[in-house]
């Protein structure tokens, strides 16, 4: 069987793709195990020791290196952090699994982190997004897959016809979810934890689903120096919107959601169709609803069947008046700041 042929979107492609992985990396999670294993079972007092956060930061919960950002060493180095960093993980732990308030007291947790070690006091300026990600994940094994950057999660998101755009716990939630759905709840003892956080990183890695033709997959390349500040509404608001305005299939909107927001930098999708089936309306009622609602922050532009050159969407010259620029539609939409 030729596993570079399946898709992932469907639910048999992604069932055979699993066990192909699992066939062909057997032995791939021992380490994974005994790290998982000395966290889980270590106390409070052992938890906040530097020996043992340093003892942490030089395991590993990912097949092979990647970037992993600032270093945190002097966050680490200091007791009040390290203690302060214990208390707070016991809010999540209050929580059921797989539970909305658990949801929430993951994502407000990770941004705590984030916002207390990102201080003068210990030198750190860029957000550690990868350690805390990483960290998290070693602590809430049920929680996380071991893919800890945006790209690799819309990646894999794109992959299985998921939306991969939202809170990093919720964007893992999402993932795991899928895999739930077909090859069932994972069992308890840690082996199996282990094997399910690991699996979507590895599907990605050997890439056993080529592009869905309904999502487009993301391009492999190197990550923006800096994070982008483009965000959009949750999914649920997203679809809900939708269909108010329109009779589209929920699938659909899943599969537009996860293309656009499959790659961090480039927002774009290619919707095709006999004329009169929507693809305007779903276009600009998805705008509407990243947008809040408002109409001012859409804008549509009608362009000739066979166009290809984008240079008129920013204006054009008066071949009557040559003094004179004509602004378009698309111009005064980003002049006046409403995109």
């Amino acid at each position: 069987m030729n596993h570079k042929s399946l898709y992932l979107s469907k639910d048999d492609d992604l069932k055979k793709a699993c066990k192909a992985v699992r066939e062909n990396r057997p032995d791939w999670k021992a380490e994974i195990v005994v790290f998982l294993q000395e966290v889980q079972n270590a106390d409070e007092e052992t938890r906040a020791s530097l020996e043992f956060r340093r003892s942490c930061g030089r395991r590993t919960l990912y097949s092979q290196p990647t970037r992993q950002g600032p270093k945190v060493d002097g966050a680490i180095e200091d007791e009040g952090f390290r203690r302060w960093f214990v208390q707070r993980l016991k809010e999540p732990e209050r929580s059921a699994e797989s539970t909305e308030e658990r949801l929430n007291a993951l994502a407000t947790l990770e941004q705590d982190v984030l916002d207390r070690i990102t201080n003068s006091k210990y030198g750190i300026r860029e957000k550690p997004q990868f350690r805390t990600a990483r960290a998290l994940a070693a602590l809430y094994p049920y929680d996380f897959t071991t893919m800890f950057t945006q790209k690799e999660k819309r990646q894999i998101a794109a992959k299985l016809g998921i939306s991969g755009n939202g809170r990093s716990p919720e964007e893992h939630k999402n993932i795991l979810k899928r895999l739930k759905k077909v090859l069932g709840l994972v069992n308890a003892d840690l082996k199996s934890v282990a094997a399910r956080m690991c699996l979507p990183d590895l599907l990605r890695k050997q890439s056993v689903g080529p592009k869905n033709p309904n999502v487009p997959c993301p391009t492999e390349e190197a990550e923006p120096t800096e994070p982008t500040d483009v965000t959009r509404a949750p999914l649920i608001h997203i679809q809900t919107a939708i269909r108010e305005r329109g009779h589209f299939p929920a699938e659909l909107i899943v599969q537009l959601d996860a293309g656009l927001w499959a790659n961090e930098r480039r927002h774009s999708a290619l919707l095709t169709g006999l004329s009169g089936a929507g693809k305007t309306l779903l276009a600009r009622t998805y705008g509407r609803a990243i947008a809040g609602g408002d109409e001012r922050h859409v804008c549509v532009v009608p362009v000739q069947p066979a166009w290809y050159d984008p240079s008129p969407l920013l204006g054009y010259v008066n071949p009557l008046k040559p003094d004179r620029y004509e602004k378009t539609d698309s111009l005064r939409f980003t002049d006046e700041g409403r995109w």
